[in-house]
């Protein structure tokens, strides 16, 4: 998830929204939640911050 995050936040605005309606970022927008949660979750998961899942499979489907 490092990867998709790193070549996410390195997007505009505009190819940032574009870029999560993509087959090859539907497990980033997953693992973080949901499409408005991407860019808090990459921040978290770059920054080191334990609570950011690293894969789609460690996200609880119930929450």
């Amino acid at each position: 998830m490092r990867g998709r995050c790193r070549a996410y936040l390195a997007k505009s605005a505009r190819q940032r929204e574009r870029i999560l309606a993509t087959p090859a970022f539907a497990g980033l927008v997953a693992a973080a939640g949901g499409v408005h949660r991407v860019e808090a979750y990459c921040q978290r998961l770059l920054d080191g911050d334990e609570s950011a899942p690293e894969s789609p499979t460690a996200v609880d489907p119930t929450d």
